[in-house]
């Protein structure tokens, strides 16, 4: 029979730094082993005091063979004494030999008694009882015995599905693994998220296009619909399914044309939304609740490295002709809003709210307060947006959206791979 230790060999229950799904079936299986030592003590108990039984009835058996042939003799014996006894004559008591013929016969007489004491004694042996034991003592064996199987195919059935459990963890810690993201990325318009798609090599997995810049894990999305509500949305989502280290926006806005120029490249810092606040006696009461850019994020935009390194996107545009303003990289204040904004009083209002505002867009305050509100730790958000028209009408002479949103997401690309090691862990 079989025997277990009473603790088995750990398991490694490391998920995500959660509770494996099969500590359950472990701590199972550790109790059923458990009982079944204790089931087997049992059994082997039963067995021990069955057989000891057995052979208290066998040498009772014997022995009461052994008396009766000894009484037998004995009672033989005694004749042949008492025939010599009566040849002798009845010799005087003074005859020795009569003596000793007499007292042979005496100890003869004594032993037989003392057999036929202990013969009587075995006889009272009650076979019927003796049967009801055994048959009580043979039924709890084969009880114990069938608890003993129960219990090896119940450890049987826990041992599969540990075994299960095991490999379906496995499974999971794979595919969290696959999963796990570092950058999450959103865009708005189909140009946008053809352009990040070109800058980031993208390529569609499980309803997420996704791809590896600088050995980071890049999971991108395009919002329902252009404005803040759609990108709240989207980036909830991203954000609560991946929980990244980054979050990221790029692509297109409008900008000051006394602070920026067609193709130029702007870090949002703070954000807001311009329309935010109360209408009271027909007049507009602004509220504006600005969200800052992370100190490292703007550090880094703020680099003469990285600056650098925008002023030759130009020449790597492998579009047509780039706009002909510099790729001038410029940290400042996007104001955000649900609308296209054509109209100078609006503006005036808008650059009334902040005096150093440099861009218009309709999704940088929602992307950017979704990553401090969304999870329970802030993550840090970067919204790079290329200037592609300019909010007194003034245009260049060519399209340059396509420009803007690729220059915008290299630009992304670039903070990826020059942030320290420091910022993702």
């Amino acid at each position: 029979m079989t025997d277990f230790e009473d603790e088995p060999e750990p398991m490694d229950f490391d998920l995500d730094h959660q509770p494996d799904p099969s500590f359950r079936a472990q701590r199972e299986a550790i109790q059923l082993k458990s009982s079944l030592n204790a089931k087997n003590r049992e059994v082997l108990s039963l067995k021990d005091e069955l057989e000891a039984r057995e052979r208290h009835v066998l040498e009772g058996e014997s022995k009461l063979r052994d008396r009766s042939k000894r009484i037998n003799e004995l009672e033989e014996r005694i004749l042949e004494l008492e025939e010599q006894v009566v040849k002798s004559g009845g010799g005087a008591p003074a005859d020795e030999n009569w003596v000793a013929l007499t007292r042979r016969l005496r100890e003869v007489e004594r032993e037989l008694a003392e057999k036929t004491a202990e013969a009587q004694r075995l006889r009272a042996f009650d076979p019927e009882a003796w049967a009801r034991e055994k048959a009580d003592l043979t039924e709890r064996l084969a009880a114990a015995q069938a608890e003993v199987q129960r219990l090896l195919n119940e450890l049987a059935a826990v041992g599969t599905a540990k075994t299960a459990l095991q490999l379906e963890c496995d499974r999971l810690r794979e595919r969290s693994r696959q999963q796990t993201v570092d950058v999450c990325l959103v865009v708005a318009t189909d140009v946008e998220l053809k352009q990040l798609t070109h800058a980031f090599g993208l390529a569609e997995d499980e309803g997420y296009l996704r791809s590896t810049v600088g050995g980071k894990r890049v999971a991108a999305v395009q919002a329902t619909d252009m404005g803040m509500a759609a990108a709240a949305c989207a980036v909830s989502a991203l954000l609560l399914k991946f929980r990244p280290r980054l979050l990221a926006m790029c692509g297109i806005a409008g900008g000051f044309s006394d602070a920026v120029a067609i193709g130029n490249l702007v870090v949002a810092n703070p954000a807001w939304d311009y329309t935010r606040g109360k209408y009271k006696d027909g007049k507009f009461q602004r509220e504006p609740n600005q969200v800052p850019l992370n100190p490292v994020l703007k550090n880094l935009c703020a680099s003469e490295g990285l600056k650098e390194a925008v002023q030759g996107l130009r020449r790597q545009w492998p579009g047509g002709t780039p706009p002909k303003a510099a790729s001038d990289l410029k940290v400042g204040p996007m104001a955000s809003g649900g609308a296209v904004i054509d109209d100078t009083e609006w503006l005036r209002q808008i650059r009334e709210q902040h005096r150093k505002v440099i861009a218009l867009d309709m999704e940088a305050y929602a992307v950017m307060l979704a990553g401090r509100m969304v999870l329970e730790r802030e993550v840090p958000t970067l919204v790079v947006k290329g200037i592609s028209d300019l909010a007194d009408g003034t245009k260049d002479d060519t399209d340059q959206q396509a420009y803007c949103a690729w220059a915008s997401a290299q630009v992304v690309r670039m903070v990826i791979e020059k942030l320290p090691d420091s910022f993702w862990s």
